[in-house]
């Protein structure tokens, strides 16, 4: 099958949504035949020339790695689902609009697979993660934005707006989804 017919699901992985839990609980357990899951030929290389953690520097090997995996994917006849955190951050430094653009390159028509979770509890978790890890400070050190603090600027929303990736975001109905996860 073509690449042109081949279904390509990425799992972008925004951290502290769940990403984890789906690589450990249900993307392992999607029937082979249909589904690749993260297949070696081109999950490793990804890696190496992927924006945030890129170990290929060179052009001309970043070119020859993205060529190889796009004729993997050409001789594909399952659907590729690729389930990484990498794609979308590299701990607490986000690479959105790089890593997008790039992955929107490598796997054009690629459907993106994007999990989040209430805004407050998500950063309440991303706090507590980084105090985990040890960066233990005040949390209005935690969500600094440039030159102003949450607390500091009544409209900080507004004034980062411009500085946030934009998407188009469609909310998920869960029992629908669970049903049609069914069928496949």
């Amino acid at each position: 099958m073509s690449n042109a017919t081949s279904r390509i699901l990425l799992d972008i992985g925004l951290p502290k949504t769940g990403t984890t839990y789906h690589q450990f609980n249900i993307y392992p357990f999607l029937d082979p035949k249909c589904i690749a899951y993260n297949p070696g030929d081109i999950i490793y290389p990804l890696r190496e020339v992927l924006p945030s953690t890129r170990v290929i520097k060179s052009e001309k090997e970043i070119e020859k790695t993205k060529r190889n995996i796009k004729n993997t994917l050409a001789g594909s006849d399952r659907t590729i689902l690729i389930s990484d955190e990498s794609m979308s951050v590299d701990g607490y430094c986000p690479y959105y609009e790089e890593n997008l653009i790039f992955l929107a390159q490598l796997f054009p028509g690629a459907e993106i697979l994007l999990t989040v979770r209430n805004q407050l509890d998500w950063c309440r978790s991303m706090y507590k993660q980084s105090v985990h890890q040890g960066n233990i400070q005040h949390a209005c050190q935690f969500f600094y934005f440039g030159t102003s603090q949450i607390g500091q600027t009544k409209n900080w929303y507004e004034d980062s707006k411009e500085r946030l990736p934009r998407l188009d975001v469609y909310e998920i109905n869960w029992p629908k989804l669970n049903i049609a996860n069914r069928k496949l």
